[in-house]
Formats: C-alpha cells, sequence, structure tokens
C-alpha cells in the first residue's frame, strides 16, 4: 500500500530513516561491544566501580535492547533507548559533551517515538 497523502509519506519517510538509522547504530555498537569481550589481552583484574556496571548496564545493552525492541514496538524500544542514553547520562554527567554517544541513540530513539505518535494520530 503505497502512501496517498503528504501526511502518509512524511510517516513512512521517518519510519525508514528510524529503521535504517537504528540498524547502523546496532551494527556499530555490537561492533564494538563483541571486540571489547573478546580482547584476550586484557588482564587488569581490578574491581570494576558499581557506576560503571550501571553504565554498561544503559549503554550498551540498554540502548541495544530499545533500538531492537523498537522494531517490533516502536513506541516501547523507542522508550527504552531514549530513558537508558538519559539515565546514563545523569549517572555519568561526563559524557554529556559527547555528541557521538548522544546521538547514538537519541536520533533513531526519537524518530521511532515521532513515527509512533504520527502512527496513533493518524488512527483518530
Amino acid at each position: 500500500m503505497e502512501p496517498t497523502t503528504p501526511h502518509e509519506k512524511i510517516r513512512k519517510t521517518i519510519l525508514w530513516l528510524a529503521r535504517i538509522s537504528a540498524a547502523l547504530v546496532i551494527a556499530f555498537i555490537l561492533f564494538f561491544l563483541l571486540t571489547h569481550l573478546s580482547n584476550q589481552g586484557n588482564t587488569d583484574n581490578h574491581a570494576i566501580p558499581t557506576k560503571d556496571i550501571f553504565a554498561f548496564i544503559l549503554f550498551p545493552v540498554g540502548t541495544l535492547l530499545g533500538l531492537i525492541v523498537c522494531f517490533i514496538r516502536e513506541r516501547t524500544g523507542s522508550i527504552i533507548a531514549l530513558m537508558s542514553m538519559i539515565i546514563l547520562m545523569i549517572i555519568r554527567p561526563d559524557l554529556v559533551s559527547n555528541l557521538l554517544l548522544l546521538s547514538l541513540a537519541f536520533i533513531p530513539g526519537v524518530l521511532f517515538l515521532i513515527h509512533s505518535l504520527l502512527r496513533e494520530e493518524a488512527k483518530f
């Protein structure tokens, strides 16, 4: 079914931008996550601070989970991804200046959220 109204075309464009950007972000995060986890040369046996454990749960785990869920349930996934990033910025305010990190989850998360709101609006 092809979009017929300009509103439907905009909604469909936002959806595809969200899907493409989320797929790229998922691939990017997975690449670095798998590279980091497969690092055999890391022999540090130091205790990991609790703050860093929470930060790891939020990013990349929470962000990845949210972006993957976005493909099934747009609003739920976008809220998970966006809240993970917002809570991460609260826990680690030093990361706020890192625009690449911010844009990684915020761009597709916001696009999925906008699409879900536009889709809901179109139902009425």
